[in-house]
């Protein structure tokens, strides 16, 4: 058992050490060093000369063409992701933890805001990947997408309403994708390497999954092709431009 005498001395050192700015007293107090990472989604259109262009605010048409001379109007649009996992370069992997459920992106929000997918703790150490997981949306359990109606992308993973127009010609389309899938996102190939957890960051790391939405379409001559194809295609272009922004 301590004396009294004993817990005095030992509480004057540390009184001592914070005044003097004791950074080694302050860290023994700290957490385990884990370090909080959170996942953010977004969307936007791609850059041009190196600036990325705003297509729309809130509930605008989304209007672009694609590399076969079509102008795309984009009347709606969502895209629903339902999990992320974060991949250790050792080969150990952490689920980050969801706080709303499965998310339902409206791609008719504002271009670049970001929305919250979830976060997890981790402890010190590298990260080589990330795999995004996309998959159908609940009416039944998850929260709608905007102002959508929920019956409308029920089911659905990827759903795309819209005409495209060239000369003369307009295409009305309506894309229905019900199919999962999972994206691997290198965090390795950047000019830093792998994403390094030192522990007990000052801040939480933050990752945004972004999409650039206009690029769906490109490939797609939309003279004769069937909805079918154009559904492959952009369920293809999906996991081509969906990419991984990194901020620390």
């Amino acid at each position: 058992m301590l004396h009294a005498s004993s817990i005095r001395a030992s509480l004057a050192l540390a009184a001592a050490a914070l005044l003097s700015g004791g950074c080694d007293l302050i860290d023994a107090f700290q957490d385990d060093g884990d370090t909080l990472i959170t996942v953010f989604a977004n969307h936007q259109a791609s850059a041009e000369d190196g600036q990325s262009p705003d297509l729309g605010s809130d509930g605008d048409t989304r209007v672009f063409d694609n590399d076969e001379g079509w102008t795309i109007s984009l009347a709606s649009g969502v895209i629903t992701t339902t999990g992320v996992t974060l991949e250790r370069c050792d080969g150990q992997q952490s689920a980050v933890d969801f706080y709303f459920g499965t998310v339902a992106e409206d791609l008719r929000t504002a271009d670049f805001d970001r929305r919250t997918l979830g976060g997890t703790e981790v402890g010190a150490g590298s990260f080589c990947g990330m795999t995004v997981h996309y998959g159908p949306f609940s009416a039944a359990t998850d929260d709608p997408p905007g102002a959508m109606d929920p019956a409308q992308v029920d089911g659905l993973t990827v759903y795309l309403v819209g005409v495209a127009e060239r000369g003369e010609e307009r295409v009305p389309f309506e894309i229905a994708i019900p199919g999962a899938a999972d994206v691997h996102l290198d965090l390795a190939d950047g000019p830093d390497g792998p994403l390094n957890i030192s522990g007990n960051e000052p801040f939480p790391v933050e990752l945004t999954v972004s999409k650039t939405y206009d690029r769906l379409f490109d490939g797609i001559d939309f003279s004769g092709v069937s909805e079918d194809d154009i559904a492959a295609n952009a369920a293809a272009m999906l996991e081509l431009e969906t990419t991984v922004i990194v901020s620390k």
